[in-house]
């Protein structure tokens, strides 16, 4: 799993964006407001996506959908916890099965 970190305006969107054109693999967003920026987003860099989906819409477009048969691209997976959970105090991950794309360059951590 590719995980893109980097604070706001680093390039996560886009190159998650990106990842999503090449690989024809869907995005799924925390709110159908966010489904509604992401489209406008990537329409105004030219990015050709799948159609992104609401985590609340995912089980009824999923079901049948072959653009799903690859997984899922996850925007913002914090704010999609949260919506989920409400406050996400701390997560685990498991190192050997992720690839990280530090966005910022600083070396550092982001809070």
């Amino acid at each position: 799993m590719d995980v893109f970190i980097g604070g706001r305006g680093s390039g996560k969107t886009i190159s998650l964006l990106e990842y999503s054109s090449i690989t024809r693999t869907p995005i799924v967003v925390y709110s159908e407001e966010q489904c509604t920026q992401l489209k406008n987003f990537a329409k105004s860099l030219c990015i050709d996506i799948p159609e992104p989906v609401s985590f609340h819409s995912y089980p009824n477009k999923s079901k049948g959908n072959d653009n799903f048969r690859n997984g899922v691209l996850i925007e913002n997976v914090d704010l999609l916890l949260k919506s989920i959970f409400g406050k996400v105090n701390a997560v685990t991950v498991d190192s050997s099965s992720i690839k990280i794309h530090n966005m910022d360059n600083t070396g550092g951590t982001n809070e």
